[in-house]
């Protein structure tokens, strides 16, 4: 968790933006707006007005790197330009979503997901590390040891090693099978929607089945952890109007739905082993960070589902468009 000061900028790079800055900054391609770009975010970063987090799609996509020279160049101006800086994975953040809506019923103090989920090194990255655990060694000594580890774990110098070694890549043969398991099943539920073909009951049906698969058990479970009845914040059997403007409460939840969602209407286009971890990181990043910039396919369906109104977020697809809210930052901090 980080002290983020309500000044403070959150910008979120899709892979392919870290790798056309990275470029520039090597002088492997000159773009004079590109340049300025990467020079005011620099600016920004060093005043601490601007925190631009790398995640766990941008790990592993620069992990994919097979040239160890190219792999390093990249992970050490992400690490540069991070600052060590990474986000929780959004899984491990729909449950906090769900308590604070049974907070928000009963007039108590929620969490602050953006600063809760924000933090530097592999802690944040991967939702948390390793604690030694004995009886065998002094309680204060043991707490001393665990809290050297995580310092070491979350230091830049960590993050840019692991970034550099590529047996950390999770897109290996060993998960092949999982990985041809997962998509095997989405398209077996994209193809079980497609056969409501009213667009209408379609989206309601995958309303339910999203609500029934990832969101319904959570709250059954943390009602009965706060003992606070579950229809405090849900009616009995819920029409799907009703639990999407429940969604609309759980930014993470709605956002990663509405990603999702987008993504399987587009029957022509494959389930994409990439498309895992980018909803993933957008699933955060769209309703926490103050700027997206990102593949233009996820940001129209973000921009249809009127997500940036919902969440106040600048959503762009091209780099170039970022210069002028880098600006507006500047000219605010004069």
């Amino acid at each position: 968790m980080v002290n983020l000061e309500d000044e403070t900028k959150l910008l979120y790079l899709d892979q392919n933006m870290w790798i056309y800055l990275a470029r520039i900054y090597y002088k492997v391609d000159t773009n004079s707006v590109r340049s300025r770009i990467l020079n005011k975010i620099i600016e920004l970063v060093e005043s601490n007005k601007l925190i631009v987090p790398i995640n766990l799609s941008n790990v592993q996509e620069t992990l994919k790197r097979r040239d160890s020279g190219s792999r390093e160049r990249l992970a050490e101006f992400m690490i540069k330009i991070s600052k060590g800086y990474t986000f929780i994975p959004y899984v491990f953040l729909l449950d906090i979503e769900i308590r604070n809506l049974f907070k928000c019923k009963i007039n108590f103090p929620e969490t602050d997901i953006r600063k809760y989920a924000i933090g530097k090194g592999i802690s944040f990255l991967l939702g948390g590390v390793p604690r030694m655990k004995t009886d065998k060694i002094d309680s204060t000594l043991l707490e001393k040891i665990n809290k050297e580890a995580r310092k070491h774990f979350d230091s830049p110098e960590f993050l840019l090693q692991c970034m550099l070694e590529p047996e950390n890549n999770i897109w290996t043969s060993e998960f092949t099978g999982e990985i041809d398991e997962m998509q095997q099943n989405i398209e077996k539920s994209r193809k079980e929607a497609l056969k409501v073909k009213d667009r209408t009951r379609r989206y309601k049906f995958q309303v339910a089945r999203h609500w029934i698969d990832s969101i319904n058990h959570r709250i059954v479970k943390i009602s009965s952890e706060l003992n606070i009845p579950w229809n405090t914040i849900i009616p009995p059997s819920p029409s799907a109007d009703q639990i999407v403007e429940i969604f609309h409460e759980l930014p993470i939840s709605y956002t990663n739905f509405c990603l999702y969602n987008g993504r399987n209407r587009q029957i022509h286009r494959p389930i994409e082993i990439n498309d895992f971890l980018d909803i993933g990181s957008l699933s955060f990043a769209i309703p926490h960070c103050d700027f997206v910039v990102a593949e233009r396919f996820f940001i129209s369906i973000a921009q249809n589902a009127h997500l940036d109104e919902l969440y106040n977020t600048v959503l762009l697809s091209n780099l170039e468009d970022l210069e002028v809210y880098l600006d507006e930052i500047i000219e605010k901090n004069e």
